[in-house]
């Protein structure tokens, strides 16, 4: 377990790949570009650019916008799990709450995780 509320530069690095991984191995492609970020002691977020699909951007492109955000978040849902154990892997912290946003303009996911505070007991 991580004895620092701060993720280092490696941790954060191999979030963003375990997203990008999990998006190509269930999406087929993954994002070409990803970031992840700690904004605070217990909030990461992963940037992830270039992720859409082609059928995806046609959608949007056509007044799709909806379809395409409830496809992704129906995705999330049913990921939501894999994508938890992931992030609790590498950070060595319980993931307390995970929402993603789908965003259009500019193109990006975003995945948002609320680390457990460093300290904090365990009930699961």
């Amino acid at each position: 377990m991580a004895s620092s509320a701060r993720l280092d530069g490696t941790q954060l690095a191999a979030i963003s790949n375990a997203l990008v991984g999990l998006h190509r191995r269930y999406y087929g492609r993954g994002a070409t570009k990803a970031k992840c970020y700690q904004v605070s002691d217990d909030l990461v977020l992963v940037e992830l650019r270039d992720a859409y699909l082609t059928v995806e951007r046609t959608l949007i492109e056509r007044g799709q916008v909806n379809t395409v955000r409830q496809t992704r978040l129906t995705f999330q849902q049913a990921m939501f799990q894999e994508f938890i154990e992931s992030i609790e892997h590498v950070a060595g912290r319980r993931v307390c709450s995970y929402v993603s946003e789908t965003i259009t303009s500019p193109e990006a996911i975003l995945e948002i995780f609320y680390l457990e505070p460093v300290g904090a007991i365990d009930e699961r």
